[in-house]
């Protein structure tokens, strides 16, 4: 996943690939919000999504970013949904993810 904050606007892109397949790049749009205040514990606050057109399916993320380690890190709660199912309960499926930086 590569991303990229539009400064004032607080738009996010990106691309993103997935493991299953590592050949296809799927954009990210979404938005980035920061505190304007410094007190307390301070994070910014995100949420983005990514279109799987190849799956007929999309995903959202929404969470938080703060530096863990020196490293920014992102961690969120995502909700998954299909188009088509082999249940009519299995649409949607929800869960978390945490994302750092690469290592090179």
């Amino acid at each position: 996943m590569t991303i990229q904050v539009i400064p004032f606007t607080g738009a996010l892109i990106g691309n993103y690939t997935n493991y299953a397949s590592p050949s296809d790049h799927f954009p990210i749009v979404g938005w980035v919000n920061s505190a304007k205040s410094n007190e307390g514990d301070v994070v910014h606050v995100l949420t983005f999504a990514v279109r799987w057109w190849k799956y007929d399916s999309l995903t959202a993320w929404t969470g938080y970013c703060e530096e863990k380690s020196g490293e920014p890190t992102l961690t969120t709660l995502w909700h998954y949904v299909r188009s088509a199912s082999n249940y009519p309960w299995d649409h949607i499926i929800t869960n978390s993810d945490v994302f750092t930086p690469k290592k090179e």
